[in-house]
């Protein structure tokens, strides 16, 4: 509340052409009259910069036995008459603002809720797909100097076309360098971006090895061409992974690896930004490989346990497991295009140092374990 109190001036006098006298403007709308009319609905400058708004035509009334109902009745025109033309961009204090090609829209959230995606973007400032990019709310930008480890909790409620499509809640935590980078200067910001950025892609990378070796297991082995896979064309695989029936089997491990890596992201975030600012660039690239090389550990963990469960012809159930581990494996090690960061430090932890791709170690089939 202090903040708010203490960031309301500057934010009066950015959003004066929408709230002209902001001390007159009103601010509980459902004390004031409505009967869902044109003639009944408010203009923005005759309101306050912080309004809270009533969107539908409910009463709570006492029945004769002295129970409460809801009356609802329907609205000809909204309740605030200029407001859609803003697009939400009304001065909110905790809305972020996406800008668009279009001019400035606040957040709306889809079914998905707060993705790791769609909360770097925000927080980041990281381009989406269509280019637009992510102001932060005031609220981000008034936390000050501080020691502490703070708590963003983000909600909301998503809805469209008049249907709501679920309540969404994340909370993160925020460190002292992380906080720092994130309301200081936009070169600040752009290291927490490039560090994000990073972040997501090697995760996707672990991400579609899983899958793919997901897939191979499901066929024996072999790909979509017939042929036995030898883990390193990502190409020859993509086929099989895209299948409806095979995404079936292997989308619960791939859920089960993201809300494990959902619970660790932003730690490893805020842990690299200590180490970059404490230490040096060297340390914290080796605290993040290390961070790395365990999600990928998990990635195998949890294929281990798809293996036990995702059916496989059983005659070929040793040949798809060789094939789904070196899949797997090799997928993240020979990165055609070296996109995965701990690449290195995998082929030390699995011992493939000096080995070339055909003279590695295979993993042990079925009968080999027994």
């Amino acid at each position: 509340m202090k903040a708010m109190l203490r960031r309301r001036p500057e934010l009066q006098q950015q959003y004066a052409m929408h709230y002209p006298e902001p001390e007159k403007g009103k601010a509980l709308l459902w004390l004031l009259p409505w009967d869902g009319g044109a003639q009944s609905g408010l203009s923005l400058s005759a309101l306050d910069l912080w309004f809270l708004e009533v969107c539908r035509r409910v009463r709570l009334v006492t029945t004769a036995t002295g129970a409460w109902e809801a009356l609802e009745a329907t609205a000809d025109k909204p309740r605030i008459a200029n407001a859609k033309d803003l697009k939400g961009n009304t001065g909110d204090f905790w809305a972020p603002l996406e800008i668009t090609t279009e001019g400035p829209k606040a957040f709306s959230a889809t079914s998905q809720g707060f993705t790791r995606g769609k909360l770097c973007e925000i927080l980041f400032g990281i381009k989406t797909k269509s280019g637009s990019s992510w102001k932060l709310p005031p609220s981000l930008r008034a936390a000050g100097e501080t020691n502490q480890v703070l708590l963003m909790r983000a909600a909301v409620l998503a809805r469209s076309e008049g249907k709501t499509k679920g309540y969404h809640e994340i909370v993160v935590p925020f460190g002292p360098h992380f906080t720092r980078r994130l309301q200081g200067a936009e070169v600040q910001r752009k290291y927490l971006a490039t560090q994000a950025q990073k972040q997501l892609e090697d995760i996707s990378q672990i991400d579609k090895a899983l899958a793919r070796a997901c897939a191979l297991w499901a066929k024996g082995g072999k790909t979509s061409n017939n042929r036995e896979s030898d883990g390193k064309n990502k190409n020859d695989d993509k086929k099989d992974t895209n299948k409806g029936h095979q995404k079936k089997n292997y989308t619960p491990y791939r859920k089960e690896l993201d809300h494990h890596v959902d619970e660790l992201f932003f730690n490893m975030l805020n842990d690299y930004m200590e180490k970059l600012d404490v230490e040096n660039k060297k340390d914290a690239e080796t605290l993040y490989h290390e961070w790395l090389v365990k999600m990928v550990d998990y990635g195998d963990k949890l294929l281990e346990k798809a293996m036990k469960t995702i059916p496989c012809p059983y005659l070929q159930r040793p040949k798809g497991r060789v094939a789904a581990i070196n899949a797997y494996r090799k997928y993240l090690i020979y990165s055609e295009d070296g996109q995965f960061s701990a690449s290195k430090e995998l082929r030390q932890h699995w011992g493939w140092n000096k080995a070339t791709p055909s003279e590695q170690p295979a993993p042990a089939t079925l009968d080999q374990q027994s």
